[in-house]
């Protein structure tokens, strides 16, 4: 009988297959989230190359294990390990795209916006339509938003209005709106623009007066560009804190204003607050005087020129923000930890007067949510100082704030405080100037000193161009009040200010405040508003 050797069947190495193939994932992934995270420049070369060694070190210990007889839980704890690491690996790839993306949704800004100017008649006046109008009298103002007034004008020619007979012509809404009320007027063309600022002033205009019709305008966006290299060169940033919610447009009133002079030199960090009815100069109205709130309604470089123009200083960049963001961020962090000053109550952000919607806070070291940290900065009427002492909380707020987000607990959250910033803030930064600016702190992560100061100035009463002919609350501010910011910003350019750290409590002020619209109606302790 004739032998027949047989042919040895190979079995497939399935464990060093699946070393193989995991290597090679490893690999990819680790390529991949190199190449991501070293494309934006966000951290200093030495973190890269570092990263880079310690990925290839990785990769060849896994290969040696590979070609090595393991037992079975030694092969388990491995290819864990390996799934770990690629899983972090997708994890870091996918944040770093994440903030990229809402970074760029931080920076983006349109073309152009719209903004709109309404035909507003008495409600009592019988006047429905704009064709009601035609025959009648129609005050129109020339001194603010000329182009507006010239678009509506323009438009009601079409219905056989001209300027001889129907449009008669005034300095200033006040003379305006006293006409209209007194009937001499049948109709006012105002623009959108500056309606908060007529119902801050006549508070029942919304009541007596009805839109009977509004045309559009479309306003060009300029961006404000620097070329400044911020990681070794002093820069100055005008912060506008706006009363909204959502994201803020490019024209509204600036209720909380803030110059911040960062040195990345020095490490210092310099806060001013300026109180929101500062009276200056309005760039923007040949600098007839104005309250630096209603600049913002001309544009934010109407507030950055005013601002400049005053105190002698170059500002480099801005960030608009809406208040809503200080609810979002906070909350986002979990809260933050203050030393409230007072008792206070306030009406929560969307500005109801519901009694069960009244925020209340006690005075004293507590950690606040987000209504409540919101709250602490932009209650006034019960501070004793008004917008000074507004200012002040308003500080404290954001150092709590800073704070948190320099804890390490809130590293795992910078994807989602990213996201909200984007939905909330507008600014010039751009994104090679903010991820060199983190690329230099993280290279060289020193303590920083941070420095609050807080402008002061008496209250009292004054004609402002944005609403001539009628008085209202302003705060004058004092040459030596001026003197004191010019001296601090600039010198805040070349050196460590943190023995020049002024405390409210330094300031001499007026407590003669007038409240405003945004405030609690009865203080704390009233029977309206009270604590508990």
């Amino acid at each position: 009988m004739r032998y027949v050797k047989k042919k040895r069947r190979r079995h497939l190495n399935v464990p060093f297959v699946t070393d193989l193939v995991m290597l090679l994932v490893l690999i990819g992934v680790s390529i991949f989230c190199l190449l991501k995270v070293s494309a934006l420049g966000l951290l200093p070369n030495l973190y890269i190359v570092l990263l880079c060694l310690f990925s290839v070190v990785v990769c060849l210990i896994y290969a040696i294990l590979a070609l090595i007889k393991q037992n079975t839980l030694f092969r388990v704890i491995k290819s864990i390990f390996a799934v770990c690491l690629i899983i972090g690996s997708v994890v870091i790839s996918s944040s770093v795209s994440i903030v990229d993306e809402a970074i760029d949704d931080v920076l983006e800004m349109p073309e152009s916006y719209d903004e709109y100017v309404t035909i507003v008649a008495r409600k009592d006046s019988g006047i429905v339509r704009v064709e009601d109008l035609v025959g009648k009298r129609i005050a129109v103002q020339r001194s603010v938003d000329t182009e507006h007034m010239e678009l509506a004008m323009n438009e009601l020619s079409k219905l056989g209005l001209n300027e001889e007979e129907n449009f008669y012509y005034y300095e200033d809404y006040a003379s305006a709106i006293k006409n209209l009320y007194d009937g001499y007027m049948s109709a006012i063309v105002v623009s959108e623009n500056y309606r908060e600022i007529i119902e801050e002033n006549y508070d029942d205009f919304t009541e007596l007066t009805s839109r009977i019709e509004a045309y559009v305008v479309t306003i060009p966006v300029t961006t404000i560009t620097q070329d400044i290299d911020i990681t070794s060169n002093a820069f100055t940033v005008m912060i506008s804190g706006i009363d909204t919610v959502g994201k803020p447009t490019l024209r509204e009133n600036s209720d909380s204003n803030m110059l911040v002079v960062v040195n990345p030199l020095s490490k210092t960090i310099t806060m001013l607050s300026i109180p929101r009815d500062a009276l200056m100069p309005n760039a923007c109205l040949a600098y007839k005087d104005d309250k630096l709130t209603h600049t913002g309604r001309l544009g934010i470089d109407c507030t950055i020129k005013t601002l400049e123009n005053y105190f002698d200083i170059n500002i480099d960049y801005y960030a608009r923000i809406s208040f809503s963001s200080v609810i979002d961020v906070v909350n986002t962090l979990g809260g933050i930890n203050v030393n409230v000053p007072m008792d206070f109550c306030e009406r929560p952000a969307n500005r109801s007067y519901e009694k069960k919607d009244i925020i209340y806070v006690k005075k004293g070291q507590q950690v606040l949510n987000g209504e409540k940290a919101l709250a602490l900065a932009r209650h006034r009427k019960t501070v004793s100082n008004g917008d000074v002492g507004r200012a002040y909380n308003q500080q404290l707020v954001v150092n709590a704030m800073i704070k948190k987000v320099l804890q390490p607990s809130s590293f795992s959250k910078i994807d989602d405080l990213v996201q909200v910033v984007g939905d909330t803030v507008q600014t010039n930064f751009t994104k090679k100037e903010i991820y060199s600016f983190v690329n230099a702190f993280i290279e060289n992560p020193t303590d920083w000193t941070l420095s609050n100061n807080v402008v002061a100035g008496l209250t009292g009463f004054s004609e402002v161009a944005t609403i001539p002919g009628r008085e209202v609350s302003i705060i004058n501010l004092s040459d030596e009040e001026v003197s004191r910011v010019k001296y601090i910003v600039k010198n805040a350019q070349s050196m460590d200010l943190s023995e020049l750290t002024f405390t409210i409590n330094d300031l001499e002020t007026s407590s003669n405040e007038v409240a405003s619209e945004g405030e609690t109606e009865g203080a704390t302790g009233s029977d309206s508003c009270h604590l508990d």
